[in-house]
């Protein structure tokens, strides 16, 4: 990380996800975690970078960790819900698996 602030640097991972750059925000989420690997908001933001590029697996780890972190996290049980084994069937089109729902 350069000169930059925590604070910005994290408004730029909003940016990137707004601008639906999931890949780049995954790698600066990690890059901000390599640092500070218990802040939660770039976890939360690597875990809905994660989703949106359709790394379910990622996510779900992701995202249990900040619920181990924080137990009442929203975003991580709203994340888990997203990125969530029946969200990857849905959104990989399995029907098979659609009709178990």
């Amino acid at each position: 990380m350069a000169d930059i602030t925590l604070k910005a640097y994290i408004a730029h991972l909003d940016d990137l996800l707004g601008r639906r750059s999931y890949e780049e925000a995954e790698a600066h989420a990690t890059q901000i975690l390599s640092r500070f690997p218990r802040n939660l908001q770039a976890l939360i933001r690597l875990g809905k970078a994660q989703i949106e590029a359709g790394h379910y697996n990622d996510a779900e780890g992701t995202f249990t960790q900040v619920l181990g972190m924080d137990p009442r996290s929203t975003d991580a049980y709203v994340g888990l819900k997203l990125g969530g084994p029946s969200a990857w069937r849905r959104r990989t089109g399995d029907c098979a698996a659609r009709t178990r729902l």
